[in-house]
């Protein structure tokens, strides 16, 4: 009989001080939106709190067990990770938390399930997810991020932020109707931004952009690998931002043929971009892409896709992405009509038509004309495509080797919106001259598009253009300053493009 109330007085230790302690243990799960209408996504990695210390985190399908507890106990998930935190601030003070667990707790519980709504901010839980998807991602091809990234949901719009590396994404609220919470295509698209900073380099200033428009190369470029990184890391070829509920307000479908995606080409282009990148990492494999792009770190020139066509050339030997670059019309095959120095010059007269590129040759084509009369003659690059940028220079010739430069034009004087360059020619009946037309480019002012948006150089290796010869026009160009020489010619018109 004395024993009793000693194991009574043993039990009230044991219980105040812990030593009788029990485990909780359940699934969480929260509610996604999508166009295909609601599921329920296990809560993968998130941090579980009790009394505001975290005690253990959820696994990959969302089940939690969290030990040592007795009386009353509550168990808190937060919109965070140890990687990735979600807030409506932007800040730790404004993470989500949502009470999965609330009761006494005198013995092990198990099936303790609970579902996180929409109500209650499943979003925010989404996020984390996809973004820690991505993460994993990377981590599997041998690049690792170690820093937090911060995310605010709802923001103002869905961007990365590069001087913070935040990310914004906007959120289904009463005044906007285009919330990204659920759209892991948009948040692997900014984590794309993110991982280019940190992995690679990107020179984009950011700005509008879309999948039919062109662009400065640099922002072509980033929204390009952004939109294939999404697409890589969910093993998906289309690219969905959808509205509420409601059709997707931009698809872009990347495994098909050119055809069945946006008809905008060439590497100005976001879409084309995506198209190669993901073709390329289709064929050959995802891992050559990113080994690719993260072999940008170290490199003088402003990138671009033409960075990316130089790099994989060097670094993926025996493969050959020729069939997609010319699905995009990029430009990366060399013409073989116009000469490559100027005593290889191919002859042109008026009205006729030759398809030229920069690429591969950087001293840029040339040509010789001969005139059937005296006169003015006109040569222009038109239609300069995938960032080419133009500048013509015309020489005189001996016949026995020898030249003088005696017209030259380039960009250096223009609106930075200029593309293209033009010489009057002034010729004797007879007289040969050869034509220089090259690529421009300035390490202190931008031109073409983009040449608003902030960018101090031009960027760039190749590109595409059209080149006319016309009679008539006024003389321009000449180096001595001086104008004159035979009369206006007739008409024709040739054009080389």
């Amino acid at each position: 009989m004395k024993s009793k109330p000693l194991v009574f007085a043993l039990l009230l230790c044991a219980l105040s001080s812990g030593l009788l302690a029990f485990t909780v243990s359940g699934t969480v799960t929260y509610e996604k939106v999508t166009l295909e209408g609601t599921t329920f996504e296990p809560m993968a990695g998130i941090n579980l709190y009790v009394n505001s210390t975290k005690v253990g985190e959820s696994d990959a399908s969302g089940n939690y067990s969290i030990s040592d507890l007795n009386g009353s106990a509550s168990i808190v998930a937060h919109s965070r990770n140890d990687q990735v935190y979600v807030s409506s601030n932007g800040a730790t003070s404004g993470i989500y938390e949502v009470t999965i667990f609330d009761g006494d707790v005198s013995a092990d519980l198990t099936d303790q399930d609970f579902v996180i709504d929409e109500e209650s901010k499943s979003g925010a839980f989404n996020i984390v997810v996809q973004l820690q998807r991505g993460l994993d991602w990377f981590e599997d091809k041998g690049s690792t991020y170690n820093d937090t990234i911060k995310v605010t949901w709802p923001g103002i719009a869905s961007f990365f932020e590069t001087d913070d590396r935040s990310i914004s994404l906007l959120g289904y609220t009463d005044s906007n109707s285009d919330g990204d919470e659920f759209d892991d295509d948009v948040i692997l698209h900014e984590l794309g931004h993110l991982s280019m900073e940190v992995f690679s380099i990107d020179h984009s200033n950011g700005g509008a952009h879309g999948f039919t428009t062109r662009h400065d190369l640099r922002l072509a470029w980033s929204e390009g690998v952004a939109n294939y990184i999404s697409t890589a890391i969910r093993e998906e070829s289309t690219y969905v931002d959808t509205r509420r509920r409601t059709n997707g307000n931009a698809t872009l479908a990347l495994s098909t043929d050119f055809n069945d995606i946006p008809t905008t080409k060439g590497t100005d282009n976001e879409s084309s971009v995506a198209h190669v990148l993901w073709k390329a990492g289709v064929e050959y494999g995802h891992d050559r892409v990113v080994e690719t792009v993260v072999s940008f770190t170290g490199l003088s020139e402003q990138i671009s896709m033409d960075t990316f066509r130089d790099q994989w050339e060097s670094l993926q030997g025996s493969t050959d992405l020729s069939t997609h670059y010319d699905n995009t019309s990029m430009g990366y095959a060399a013409d073989t009509t116009a000469g490559d120095d100027l005593t290889d010059a191919t002859a042109i007269t008026v009205g006729t038509q030759q398809d030229l590129s920069f690429f591969p040759d950087e001293d840029g084509d040339t040509f010789s004309f001969t005139a059937t009369a005296a006169g003015v003659y006109t040569v222009e690059t038109e239609n300069t495509l995938n960032g080419a940028l133009s500048q013509l220079e015309v020489f005189s010739t001996d016949g026995g080797g020898n030249t003088t430069l005696i017209y030259f034009d380039d960009l250096t004087d223009d609106s930075t919106s200029e593309t293209d360059a033009s010489v009057g020619m002034s010729v004797d009946a007879g007289e040969e001259l050869l034509i220089r037309a090259s690529r421009f480019s300035s390490a202190s002012r931008n031109y073409g598009l983009g040449s608003s948006d902030g960018y101090t150089q031009t960027v760039g290796q190749y590109g595409t253009y059209d080149l006319s010869l016309s009679a008539g026009g006024t003389e321009s160009n000449r180096l001595d300053g001086s104008t004159g020489g035979g009369g206006g010619g007739g008409g024709g018109g040739c054009l080389f493009h």
